[in-house]
Formats: structure tokens, sequence, C-alpha cells
């Protein structure tokens, strides 16, 4: 099985092992953002991005492992609190955005 047929199993089927699958995927993925955020504190928000994101987005929306594993930082869970999370949508191609912002800064140099 890939992962795209277990994140299938999961949420469109409702699959038990699958879910349990996602929801540890879901709380491991939690602990490690919340432990990135604690490390840089990025007040202006997380943002999540890639394929298994895009993937489990419905279940991440709808269920607190996620959330509950980000903020689970002992006393400093009221400073990740303050962390927006935000999840982007694939349509926006952040690839290409960036390298057009790194070409207009490079052109903008070279003209100057």
């Amino acid at each position: 099985m890939t992962s795209h047929d277990i994140i299938a199993a999961a949420i469109k089927k409702k699959d038990p092992l699958c879910l349990k699958v996602v929801d540890k995927f879901a709380e491991i993925f939690g602990v490690e953002v919340g432990n990135a955020a604690l490390k840089t504190l990025p007040y202006g928000g997380i943002y999540l991005t890639g394929g298994v994101t895009t993937g489990i987005t419905e279940y991440l929306l709808h269920n607190d492992t996620f959330l509950n594993a980000f903020y689970a930082k002992g006393r400093q869970e009221e400073k990740m609190r303050k962390v927006p999370v935000f999840i982007v949508k694939p349509e926006n191609k952040l690839g290409l955005m960036g390298a057009e912002e790194c070409a207009r800064r490079i052109l903008s140099k070279k003209l100057v």
C-alpha cells in the first residue's frame, strides 16, 4: 500500500487501521512542527504545505490530534497558542512564486 492508499482508506472508507495510521502521523507531525515553532517562535504563522498535508487536510481540519500535539509543550503552551497554523492550498505554487521573487530581486540589483 502507498501513503495515498492509506490516506484514502482512512478518510473515505473509515478503515480503522488506516485511521490509526493517519492519527499517529498527525500526532507526530504536530509534535515536530511544534518543536520547530518553539525554536523559532514564528508569530506570523506556520504554513503547512506538501502532498501529505494536502492528503490529510480534511483530517487536520476536523480532528484535534495535530493541534493538541502542536500545543503540548508544557509551560510553553501559552506561547505556542499564539502561533497561527495555516494549511496552504495546493493550487498555490509556492516554489514558482519563490523562484519568481528571487529572479525579480536578482534582476532589480543588476538594473541599478
